[in-house]
């Protein structure tokens, strides 16, 4: 692709995961997928920590990954309840959301997906397989929307990735 600049944000879609395969096409672009509109845009950050072999004599051998961690960190401004429930790990039972109670449970793994869509038609895609890591927090004012930020942290995807940024042709035609 030619080199452009990105001006704006994007949807996101959650959907839980069966395993730790990246799911093929469009499968995660879905409307039951889609977890509401974004307000502030979305953040992509990887972070790795490193170790550097340094010999006796001061010479640098090499410089080793030993960690790594991602996080897509974003807010939604029109919500669902089950939606919410994802980024929470919480749990909804017909229109009421039940906060707390699940202390010592595994969190559910979902597929992120950030969709950005150029006028062209073009698409910029990132997407992580991760955990909700952060809880909700609403705040309820006369001058703003209601805004849920959220933040997901990655796990290894089946080939040991922490994400996946693509970009997508604008369709021929």
């Amino acid at each position: 692709m030619a080199e452009k600049i990105i001006i704006g944000s994007g949807k996101l879609y959650i959907m839980e995961a069966t395993d730790r395969v990246f799911p093929t096409g469009t499968a995660l672009e879905i409307e039951g997928n889609l977890a509401g509109e974004i307000k502030g845009g979305a953040v992509i950050n990887y972070e790795k920590e490193t170790y550097q072999a340094k010999a006796d004599s001061g010479h640098i051998v090499g410089n080793y990954i030993i960690s790594e961690k991602c996080s897509l960190k974003t807010g939604i401004m029109t919500w669902k309840l089950e939606n919410v429930a994802k980024i929470a790990g919480v749990t909804v039972s017909g229109s009421t959301l039940k906060i707390g109670g699940k202390v010592s449970s595994k969190i559910p793994d979902y597929w992120v997906h950030f969709v950005h869509e150029s006028e062209d038609g073009s698409k910029v895609t990132a997407t992580i397989l991760g955990n909700a890591v952060s809880g909700v927090e609403l705040s309820f004012t006369n001058d703003n929307e209601t805004t849920t930020d959220f933040e997901f942290e990655s796990i290894d995807m089946s080939d040991g990735a922490h994400a996946i940024l693509e970009e997508v042709a604008a369709p021929a035609g």
